[in-house]
């Protein structure tokens, strides 16, 4: 069956359906005959306008799980392998075979440590659109880690070339799905401290600064701040669990420009919940996730004490205890490492009320963490006053 070929059962007899049906992908409509017709070019290849097609319709078919597993059983992981390292040059044959790979390792686990290595090595191209392929590859690895992949993508190798990439690369869709990726594999230590780039932080910045040129879009524009925020997080996690210094230093060396981006992410998702309609927002995955991780984040940064941060957040606090809705204990965190200098602020008649809310609301719970007292100290400043 050709890729353009449709057939309909009704203008066929059974003897013919009969066979159709042998050849089917199972819970598919797709050919298992076209597959193997198809992969029998690969060992003479005759590049062709009409075999980039076919190519093209089995790269399309692997969003069916089941395709990506009859793909492993006839073993065409090794295939494509040794067909990309033979037929190289072909930079638009290397592209779809990837992609082709990259939509099987996002469903299933590809164990071949040759196949592995044979991708990585396109991590080289200076073709954006192979790299874009070997990315999402990597990133489908990720779901996947076993002792044979680990020490394949989680290496220092890995991580400068996503660096250089950040740095040297003008194609929007590239940086994005670096980004993202780089955002991945650095969570959860997967990466050795001692195989973690200092700089990686200020490169990732660049990388950033440069999507936003290009990007106007505002909602890819608030998936890559979350994938960049994503990314601070790891690292400030690298610094918190191995002290390391020079990463702390390398990002300190961008704290004013990732400090006004973090402020203004901060005090955005901040007022969205303070609207009376957004209460709900507390309960917005990403708005946590921001929350909880600005809690990491600023102290690690030495991002400076901000009234308007603590103003607006005690404010949030305030309406999240009167309406009983529960909430993170980032909430409270992020109040403490916020609170003023009571010498510095024109607003303390208006914090006591809120602050004994917070207060009740810690002894209610029973909640006990690390400068929990300064909240009590700062609200008998307050009484003082």
């Amino acid at each position: 069956m050709s890729v353009n070929e449709n057939w309909n059962s009704e203008e066929l007899d059974s003897e013919t359906i009969k066979k159709l049906k042998g050849d089917v992908i199972e819970n598919t409509a797709y050919s298992k005959g076209f597959i193997l017709k198809t992969l029998l070019k690969l060992s003479d290849l005759n590049w062709s306008d009409e075999l980039e097609d076919e190519l093209c319709f089995l790269w399309d078919m692997t969003v069916e799980e089941e395709v990506c597993s009859y793909l492993i059983k006839i073993s065409f992981p090794s295939i494509a392998a040794s067909s990309i390292l033979k037929y190289k040059d072909l930079t638009r044959f290397v592209e779809i075979l990837i992609g082709i790979l990259g939509n099987i390792v996002s469903k299933l686990c590809i164990k071949e440590v040759e196949v592995i290595n044979t991708v990585l090595l396109f991590m080289e191209s200076d073709d954006h659109l192979i790299l874009i392929q070997v990315i999402r590859f990597i990133k489908g690895l990720d779901h996947f880690v076993n002792d044979n992949n680990e020490n394949l993508i989680y290496t220092k190798k890995v991580i400068d070339r996503f660096g250089f990439i950040l740095t040297s690369s003008l194609n929007k869709d590239l940086l994005l799905i670096t980004l993202d990726v780089l955002s991945k594999i650095t969570s959860n230590f997967k990466i050795k401290n001692d195989d973690l780039s200092i700089d990686i932080a200020s490169k990732s910045w660049v990388g950033y600064l440069e999507i936003a040129k290009l990007e106007n879009d505002e909602v890819i524009h608030q998936q890559f701040t979350l994938h960049f925020i994503q990314l601070m997080l790891n690292l400030c996690l690298y610094i918190d669990e191995f002290n390391n210094d020079e990463l702390q230093k390398e990002i300190i060396k961008n704290k004013k420009e990732i400090c006004d981006l973090l402020y203004n992410v901060l005090m955005t998702n901040l007022n969205r919940i303070n609207l009376d309609e957004g209460l709900e927002l507390i309960k917005d995955d990403t708005l946590i996730f921001y929350i909880e991780a600005f809690a990491i984040i600023l102290p690690l940064i030495k991002f400076e004490s901000n009234e308007n941060i603590f103003s607006l957040l005690l404010n949030v606090l305030f309406k999240l205890i009167s309406n009983n809705l529960s909430f993170s204990e980032s909430f409270l965190e992020l109040l403490i490492y916020f609170i003023p200098e009571i010498s510095n602020s024109n607003k303390q008649s208006s914090y006591l009320k809120k602050i004994n809310s917070v207060l009740d609301y810690c002894s209610k719970n029973k909640l006990d963490f690390k400068d929990l007292d300064k909240i009590s100290r700062f609200k008998n400043v307050l009484d003082e006053k």
